[in-house]
């Protein structure tokens, strides 16, 4: 899933396109998946490249992408303790089943902020399926979270999103875009982060840190 999302993200970064080298758990994943038989591409032994960079990802910060633009990124600590009046989870690269399993992972047990309203869109009807057997679903609901169909949702929900910003609201959402008016108002305020950073912005009314949630 986190792959898919980078490399469906990957134009954001400059690149024309993205590719994660096949491993055995990708293919367990495509298996039940793929409509017909298919062959892995990989690249030719010894094969050689411009740059090779590595990271350590146990070293990052969290970082969050606006508002307004979503070259304006910055780590997490510069904008933390923003208020949010909205959360949330769902997207193409914001929906998919380890995003929605993050985000129950930080809510369970706990209650959504009062002056906060989250929406959870899985971004398929298997997701949601495999969400609601989980039991996901249930978590969410229980946090005070609403849960709707499957799809693009509040990403870009226009007038039929449950989530529409009005004028003056802030939203922390784990979608691709952020330019204004893309959630409602063109005066409201939408930051891009990860699922966990939008659940727990949602538990503490404020763009948060979710680590100290996911060590407890």
């Amino acid at each position: 899933d986190a792959g898919m999302a980078v490399a469906n993200g990957s134009n954001h970064l400059g690149a024309m396109t993205a590719i994660f080298p096949a491993d055995g758990k990708l293919i367990e994943w495509l298996k039940p998946r793929a409509r017909g038989p298919f062959a892995v591409v990989a690249a030719d032994g010894g094969a050689r490249y411009a740059e090779s960079v590595e990271y350590d990802l146990a070293d990052f910060e969290p970082l969050i992408s606006g508002p307004d633009e979503i070259t304006a990124i910055q780590p997490l600590g510069e904008v933390q303790g923003t208020k949010v009046q909205a959360a949330y989870v769902g997207s193409c690269s914001g929906g998919r089943f380890e995003d929605l399993a993050l985000a129950a992972e930080i809510l369970k047990g706990r209650a959504i902020h009062p002056d906060v309203r989250m929406v959870v869109t899985p971004i398929s009807s298997r997701v949601m399926r495999e969400a609601a057997e989980k039991g996901l679903l249930a978590v969410f609901a229980a946090a005070g979270a609403a849960v709707t169909t499957p799809g693009c949702g509040a990403c870009l929900g226009l007038l039929q999103s449950p989530l529409r910003l009005a004028a003056g609201e802030t939203c922390i959402s784990a979608s691709v875009e952020n330019t204004p008016g893309r959630m409602g108002a063109e005066a409201a305020k939408i930051y891009l982060g990860n699922a966990a950073v939008v659940a727990a912005s949602a538990l503490e009314g404020r763009i948060a840190d979710p680590r100290p949630y996911l060590k407890a």
